[in-house]
């Protein structure tokens, strides 16, 4: 039998943040497998299992969750409130933001999400909270053996 490996779902319309992301969480020695959408649609997608995500085994449930809040078609606000309304995709969401909003963090703090964080994102900072979801071991080093995987688009 094969390991399951945990995933993470990467939730960003910016290719560039998307990179920088995916290098952060390299660095922090992620150990798990990185799929990345554009689009808070692509995210419902992924997350219900429908479309080009309805293979559980290539597009798995996520481990965790890193959303921006501002995204074409549905918003990361929307997204939140898809994933509280769905108890069985009881997920821990991040939220990676270039927003200076103060309502935006008390609103989405209040949503549930387990951290709220300026863009871009700091190895160090990405590595405590995989180490909290346990996605990283304490005195693993950097560089995590799992690859990142761009998803295709389901528009």
């Amino acid at each position: 039998m094969s390991e399951v490996v945990p995933t993470v779902l990467v939730v960003e319309d910016s290719r560039n943040d998307a990179f920088l992301l995916q290098r952060a969480l390299k660095v922090a020695g992620a150990a798990c497998a990185v799929q990345v959408v554009r689009t808070g649609r692509e995210a419902l997608d992924y997350l219900s299992g429908r479309g080009a995500f309805a293979d559980r085994t290539q597009y798995p449930m996520p481990r965790l969750l890193f959303l921006d809040l501002t995204l074409p078609l549905i918003t990361g606000f929307e997204v939140l409130t898809w994933l509280n309304d769905h108890p069985s995709a009881r997920i821990p969401v991040v939220v990676m933001t270039a927003s200076s909003d103060e309502r935006d963090k008390r609103h989405a703090l209040q949503m549930g999400v387990k951290a709220y964080l300026p863009k871009p994102p700091n190895g160090e900072v990405i590595r405590g909270i995989l180490q909290r979801v346990g996605l990283v071991e304490p005195n693993a080093a950097p560089g995590g053996p799992y690859g990142m995987t761009p998803l295709p688009s389901s528009q």
